[in-house]
């Protein structure tokens, strides 16, 4: 890796003391994501900085979760599975864990929760 002129070092520290993200500040400066890391990961974010990578992060969070945990419809085949257990089986299998006296789901998406609430009560 070649080293950078100091002007843009000083650029790339001075992006991330202001709470830029890596990538953002690799897009500014047309500089590579690995190189931002090796001249910023050292630098302190200031407390605004701070804020604006929090809020970054919830961003992102909120587009994952949209673009990625929605509630699809369940189609059945079988007659004597309903939609709830469908649902149940495919939240443990893809996102859950079951052992012999745990049942545990995790996800980001409030509503694919809620959604798992509501089919272990109606159907246990």
């Amino acid at each position: 890796m070649k080293n950078l002129p100091e002007n843009i070092i000083s650029k790339i520290k001075n992006l991330r003391k202001r709470g830029y993200s890596y990538k953002e500040i690799a897009k500014i400066t047309r500089v590579s994501v690995g190189a931002v890391y090796k001249y910023a990961h050292g630098v302190s974010v200031s407390q605004t900085g701070l804020e604006r990578l929090r809020s970054l992060k919830q961003v992102v969070q909120h587009r994952f979760i949209e673009k990625f945990g929605q509630c699809k419809p369940v189609k059945i085949l079988h007659d004597g599975i309903t939609k709830e257990k469908a649902r149940i089986l495919g939240h443990c299998l893809f996102d859950g864990y079951v052992s012999k006296y745990l049942v545990s789901y995790t996800s980001a998406s409030v509503g694919l929760i809620e959604q798992f609430i509501k089919d272990i009560y109606k159907e246990y």
